[in-house]
């Protein structure tokens, strides 16, 4: 019983919420230094062909980057305030996001304060960052953050992230040497990895030549806003190859297909727990209508004597039901208190975790639904031996005696 509603629970609060826009965003993913590229040429490549992409008609913003939105094993970071030492020196963490100068135009990521990054921003040497509203509201108490001065450890080690639309729990934190970087804005929070109560405090910095020269293990991606209908992956597929024929890109779709990707192993869980929970309702029927067949068969001299002293049929088949009843009954609120508890930790990652199933974890068809079906199903199991009751002959009963 508890199975059965905690599968329908699970299949109500899993799922995607973005807290950007993914709509008409095509995501190409691409290493020239893979295709034979030296380290100089593939920095001369990148910012050329966001130049061809962005000068196309049906494409509305675009840009180069190394972090991408709903993805696993993100990076970490520590920070401070500078000058901060012994007991007054708090340290917090941070995901870490390196992304182009038109990554919040692309994705949609409302930049609440100051200002997004700028071509002058993409440099070795720079020192602007943004931050994400949760890391000033926690940080900063939501004071002005903008030209404050942050204390970053290991802010320029190569990201250890793996594919885009790969699936990793493990974050990733970076906490030798240290950098000062000044804050220029504050981005929207966005939802990060897979189980998180709140928004996590993220960092964004700016992408750099080295990651150019260098890319991480997921490459470069080129995130694309097309017009609707507009096939943005085909696009930018022709795009890379007039440049050059010989570069392939590692990992191409649209962000919706990411999305699905990213959900699909959450899915084939749901579908686990609901085929458990499914199986867990069959038996538990049949456990109780065994046992409710097993009851009658005990009480046939009972029911026998109740018969001859005039009692009816609805009188007997009252009684038997009254029992599973009352099994049923405390059943159900044993197994919803339980669920209840289920569902409030499954909360705990709609922050992140969005919607698989088709309904929300408090419709009433989740919250009542589940118990009434349950309930149903079990009471006709009790019935089917109840209704054998009736058969019961007295005088066989009691000559057996």
């Amino acid at each position: 019983m508890i199975l059965g509603f905690l599968s329908i629970g699970i299949q109500s609060t899993l799922g995607v919420q973005a807290g950007f826009n993914p709509a008409n965003l095509d995501l190409v993913s691409l290493d020239p230094t893979r295709d034979g590229y030296t380290p100089e040429r593939s920095v001369a490549f990148f910012p050329k062909l966001l130049d061809r992409v962005q000068a196309l008609p049906s494409v509305s913003a675009a840009s180069l980057t190394v972090s991408v939105p709903v993805a696993m094993g993100i990076d970490q970071v520590t920070f401070t305030t500078p000058g901060a030492s012994g007991g007054a020196r708090e340290l917090r963490r941070a995901f870490r996001h390196i992304v182009g100068k038109d990554y919040f135009a692309a994705t949609g990521i409302a930049v609440l304060a100051g200002r997004a990054f700028r071509q002058a921003d993409e440099t070795e040497d720079s020192t602007a960052i943004i931050v994400s509203q949760t890391l000033v509201q926690e940080f900063w108490q939501g004071q002005d953050p903008l030209g404050r001065v942050l204390e970053i450890a290991n802010a320029d080690t190569p990201p250890a992230k793996i594919l885009p639309s790969a699936f990793d729990f493990r974050p990733r934190v970076h906490t030798r040497g240290a950098r000062l970087f000044e804050v220029i804005g504050v981005a929207h929070d966005v939802a990060e990895g897979l189980v998180t109560n709140q928004p996590h405090p993220a960092i964004y910095f700016p992408i750099r030549p080295s990651d150019y020269a260098q890319p991480a293990q997921q490459g470069i991606t080129l995130m694309v806003r097309a017009a609707p209908g507009v096939d943005g992956v085909s696009m930018v597929r022709r795009e890379i190859a007039a440049m050059d024929t010989n570069l392939t890109p590692f990992y191409a779709a649209s962000m919706a297909q990411h999305i699905d990707e990213f959900m699909a192993p959450l899915r084939v869980a749901t579908w686990t727990y609901g085929s458990i929970g499914f199986f867990g309702l069959i038996l538990a029927a049949v456990g109780l209508a065994g046992m409710t067949a097993y009851s009658v068969a005990s009480r046939k001299h009972e029911i026998g004597i109740r018969v001859a002293l005039g009692a009816g049929r609805g009188d007997v088949l009252g009684l038997v039901m009254k029992e599973g009843g009352t099994l049923i009954a405390v059943g159900t609120a044993i197994g919803m208190a339980c669920a209840w508890g289920a569902l409030r930790g499954l909360a705990a990652m709609s922050t992140t975790v969005g919607q698989v199933g088709s309904t929300s974890a408090s419709d009433p068809v989740v919250l009542y639904g589940a118990p009434l079906l349950l309930a149903t199903m079990a009471l006709a199991a009790c019935y089917v031996p109840a209704r054998r009751s009736l058969r019961v002959d007295p005088v066989v009963t009691l000559r057996q005696e």
